[in-house]
């Protein structure tokens, strides 16, 4: 939130002006000044939270420990519980590595998605 609260800092108060002037509503001005402003660091956070999302361990395993039937569990969650209680390190380390193509994969959708959006805006 402290980085959407800052991007919106940062857009300049004269281009809202301006696009007021020209009759553009609160809605329009939004989606034509403020959003282009703003979407960058919407988009990074995005990102940042989806990885450390699949790295989240520690809430999940204090509060339910992976759940009846494992129906919290993720992927760090079932890591840990492989590599400690069930003495398979090989398979613990296995999982480790699809969250690691896991997160890399998002990495690249979000940098074909910006790499799109930079190519339609030199358009």
């Amino acid at each position: 939130m402290l980085v959407v609260l800052a991007a919106l800092q940062s857009v300049p108060g004269e281009v809202r002006e301006a696009a007021r002037i020209d009759g553009a509503d609160g809605l329009s001005t939004y989606r034509a000044v403020t959003w282009p402003h703003i979407r960058p660091s919407v988009q990074l956070a995005a990102l940042l939270v989806a990885v450390w999302s699949i790295r989240r361990y520690d809430i999940i395993y204090l509060l339910t420990g992976g759940g009846p039937l494992g129906s919290t569990s993720t992927l760090v969650v079932k890591i840990r519980q492989t590599a400690f209680e069930g003495q398979e390190l090989g398979f613990a380390s296995a999982y480790g590595a699809v969250g690691l193509v896991l997160a890399l994969m998002i990495a690249a959708v979000h940098y074909v998605v910006e790499q799109r959006r930079m190519k339609w805006m030199a358009r």
